[in-house]
C-alpha cells in the first residue's frame, strides 16, 4: 500500500513542477526534470533562448550524425546527442515568394523522402514571422521527431530544426516553440 501511495505523491510533485515551470524564464519541465534556458548568440546578430546544458556538436561528431554536404552550421545538442537544434542563416532573396510558401515548399520536398511521414500542417509562429511543421522520420533503431521552421529577421531568413526521440516530443514540442519565437535580430550586438 506504501509504494502505491509514494507513486502517488510522485506523480503530484511532478505535476506541481509542470505546473510552475513553463516558460524559458522559469524553466520548462521536460521529462521529468526542469530545463533552464539562456540566451545565446547563434550567428552575428541572432539572439535566442537555448537550453544552458545543450553544447555545440564537436565536428566530428557533426560528420557522422550529420554526413552531407548541407549540413546546418550551427548544431546545439545534448550530452547523448538524442535531441538537437539545428540553425541556419540565409540572405532573404525570396522575391515574389512569402516566408509561408518557403515553408510549404520545403515541406513538399520533405514529403517525397523515404521513411519520413505524418506531415503536419504549416503553422504560423505567433510572436514573431515565421512559419513551422512537424513529421516522423523512421530511422535505423526507432522513429525521430522533427519541428522545421523558416523566420525572417532583418535582412535574413533563418531555418530552425529541432529533432528528438518520437517518446519524448510531447514535452519538448512547446518548449521548441517558445525557443524559435524568442529568436531577436539585433544588428547593434556588440562584438567580442
Amino acid at each position: 500500500m506504501e509504494e502505491y501511495l509514494d507513486v502517488e505523491i510522485i506523480q503530484k510533485r511532478n505535476e506541481k513542477l509542470k505546473d510552475q515551470h513553463t516558460t524559458l524564464e522559469t524553466g520548462i519541465y521536460i521529462n521529468g526534470e526542469i530545463t533552464e534556458f539562456e540566451r545565446k548568440e547563434i550567428f552575428d546578430s541572432l539572439f535566442i533562448m537555448t537550453p544552458i546544458a545543450f553544447t555545440l556538436i564537436p565536428d566530428e561528431l557533426a560528420d557522422v550524425k550529420y554526413p552531407f554536404v548541407f549540413r546546418p552550421p550551427y548544431i546545439l545538442t545534448n550530452n547523448d546527442l538524442t535531441i538537437n537544434f539545428n540553425f541556419s542563416k540565409f540572405t532573404n532573396n525570396l522575391q515574389k515568394t512569402t516566408i509561408m510558401e518557403t515553408t510549404e515548399e520545403v515541406k513538399k520536398v520533405l514529403e517525397n523522402e523515404q521513411d519520413v511521414s505524418n506531415f503536419g500542417e504549416v503553422k504560423s509562429l505567433v510572436n514573431i514571422e515565421g512559419y513551422y511543421f512537424d513529421f516522423h522520420q523512421n530511422v535505423m533503431d526507432g522513429e525521430l521527431y522533427h519541428m522545421l521552421a523558416n523566420i525572417r529577421l532583418g535582412d535574413n531568413i533563418y531555418q530552425l530544426t529541432f529533432n528528438c526521440l518520437f517518446s519524448i516530443y510531447l514535452d519538448w514540442k512547446p518548449a521548441v516553440l517558445q525557443m524559435w519565437e524568442s529568436a531577436e535580430y539585433d544588428k547593434e550586438a556588440k562584438r567580442e
